[in-house]
Order: structure tokens, then sequence, then C-alpha cells
């Protein structure tokens, strides 16, 4: 049971950043469905990057411009809203995680 509900919070952390994101900034498709799959596709395409990219900064511009892709083909968003929903959706993340170590709910040390 605690898996389950811990692979819920993983799922719900990663996707509902990109829906919120999606949502304030006038994309087309914002369904939760839409967002998971988009969220999937660009955990392969930073997979990917780190595969063929020589450096972080490649790496960074290979998932960022291949996020933005896959963001306008399924949430129905332009290019340049694609890449302001990918930055947009991981400053949510790094706040979420920040507030959580704030709160003493994770510790900074692994």
């Amino acid at each position: 049971m605690k898996l389950i509900i811990t692979l819920i919070g993983i799922v719900l952390f990663l996707v509902y950043p990109v829906k919120f994101s999606a949502e304030k900034l006038g994309a087309d498709n914002t369904g939760f469905g839409r967002c998971f799959f988009a969220v999937i596709a660009s955990v392969f395409i930073g997979t990917f990057a780190e595969s063929v990219g020589s450096s972080d900064l490649i790496q960074f511009v290979i998932t960022l411009a291949g996020t933005a892709v896959v963001f306008s083909f399924l949430l129905g968003a332009k290019f340049v809203q694609s890449i302001i929903i990918a930055l947009l959706s991981t400053l949510i993340q790094f706040g979420i995680i920040f507030g959580l170590i704030g709160l003493g709910v994770l510790s900074w040390a692994a």
C-alpha cells in the first residue's frame, strides 16, 4: 500500500505542475492524460539527451527543445508557450521540494 501511495504522489508531483502551467498559459489540451503522456515523453527525451549530449548545457538545450516540441504536439501550445510551460513547471516542482524541506517533511541530505 505504501508503494502505491508513493507512486501516486510521484505522478501527481510530476504531472500537476505541467497541467497547472499549461492551463495558466492557455494551452488547448490540458487534461490529466495528455499531461501525463507529455511528462513521460519528456523523461524519455531527457534520457536521450544524456546519452548524446557531451556537456550539461547541450543536454539542457536538447531536453528543453524536445520537451517543447512534445508539449506543443500533446498540449496544443505554441513552441514558445511550451518552453515557458516546461520552465514554469520545473520551478513549481523546485518550489514544492524546497517547501517540503522547509517544513521538515524532506531532508536535504540523501
